[in-house]
C-alpha cells in the first residue's frame, strides 16, 4: 500500500481551525499531536463532544492551538469499504511518526460502518498503545472517542473527529 500524504501539511490545529471556519470541509478525523514531555496523557475530564458546555471546547482548543494536526485518511468522504488507517514508523503506515518508542506499524484506527463509531487496535507493538493512560490489548478493538489521549510508545495524540473540529472552528 502507498504511503498517504498528509496534505494538512504540518498546519497547527489554530490554522486548520482557521481554514475550517472559511469553508474547508471536513470529513475525515485527525490526530493533534502533543509534547511527550507533557505525559503522561490520562483520562482528565477533557473528552471532547458536541454537547458538552462550549466553555470548556473553547478552553481546549486554546491549549492545543499550536500543535501540529495530522489528518487520518485521505480527503474526501469516507466509503465504506475503507480499510484501517495505520499508525507507525515504516513507510507503508499512512500515519508515519518517526519517533524510536514507536514500531513500524503500531496500530491501526477503523470507522464501525454500522454504528459510525472509530476503533483504535495495538498492532502488537512494542512499546504498547494507551488510551485516556490504559493500556491497549494487543489486536483487540477498543472504541476510540473525540478529545481521548492516544499514545503511542512515547508520542501521544489527541483524537479529535469531525463534528468536534466543526464545533472548535466556529469558536476560534
Amino acid at each position: 500500500m502507498a504511503t498517504q500524504t498528509d496534505r494538512l501539511g504540518g498546519r497547527t490545529l489554530r490554522e486548520l481551525l482557521v481554514d475550517v471556519r472559511g469553508g474547508l470541509p471536513v470529513h475525515r478525523p485527525i490526530l493533534v499531536e502533543l509534547d511527550p514531555s507533557e505525559g503522561p496523557f490520562e483520562a482528565r475530564e477533557r473528552t471532547i463532544t458536541v454537547t458538552q458546555p462550549l466553555e470548556t471546547i473553547e478552553a481546549q482548543g486554546r491549549e492545543y492551538a499550536g500543535c501540529r494536526v495530522r489528518r487520518l485518511g485521505a480527503g474526501g468522504l469516507p466509503g465504506p469499504d475503507e480499510g484501517p488507517i495505520t499508525l507507525g514508523r515504516s513507510r507503508s503506515c499512512q500515519v508515519r511518526i518517526g519517533d524510536a518508542s514507536v514500531s513500524k506499524v503500531h496500530a491501526s484506527i477503523v470507522r464501525d460502518v454500522r454504528s459510525g463509531q472509530y476503533l483504535v487496535f495495538d498492532e502488537g507493538s512494542r512499546n504498547g498503545t494507551r488510551l485516556d493512560g490504559q493500556p491497549l490489548p494487543p489486536r483487540a478493538p477498543t472504541a476510540l472517542w473525540s478529545g481521548a489521549y492516544l499514545t503511542l510508545g512515547r508520542m501521544a495524540f489527541v483524537f479529535l473527529e469531525p463534528q468536534a473540529l466543526r464545533t472548535l472552528a466556529r469558536l476560534a
